[in-house]
């Protein structure tokens, strides 16, 4: 018999019953042992979810310390040229000469004519300058 009320041998259901239940339950069941079970269920579920969040953060941290330090380390650095050292050596001992146009120019009356006379028409003066002590 599986149930109370009703036969396995019966072709037809048995009338209702109001206490119908299985009869394989105690008809208490230990509450405070359902709880205990559910609260460690839920505890090592809890427990679970925390280590799958440390690896989901380690993960994360190999992921950047592995790929993005070395792609960003790349991607930042400044493209240093190849320099013709020697050539730049020899800079050092080149005579450097500069030429610079000078033309004045006077507006009228700002001079007297005994002053435009000693004025020269042209004039080229040379000067040697040294340059970083050398």
């Amino acid at each position: 018999m599986l149930f109370k009320g009703r036969q396995a041998s019966d072709s037809k259901p048995a009338p209702f019953n109001s206490d119908w239940r299985p009869l394989y339950l105690p008809d208490r069941i230990d509450q405070s042992r359902v709880l205990r079970k559910s609260f460690h269920t839920a505890m090592a579920a809890l427990q679970f979810e925390k280590q799958r969040g440390r690896y989901a953060a380690l993960a994360i941290a190999a992921v950047v310390i592995v790929v993005g330090i070395p792609l960003w380390w790349k991607t930042t650095q400044t493209y240093r040229a190849w320099l013709p050292y020697s050539e730049i050596s020899e800079l050092d001992t080149l005579q450097l000469q500069l030429s610079v146009d000078i033309e004045v120019v006077f507006s009228r009356g700002t001079l007297t004519p005994e002053l435009q006379k000693k004025v020269p028409l042209s004039h080229v003066n040379e000067k040697e300058h040294q340059i970083d002590g050398k």
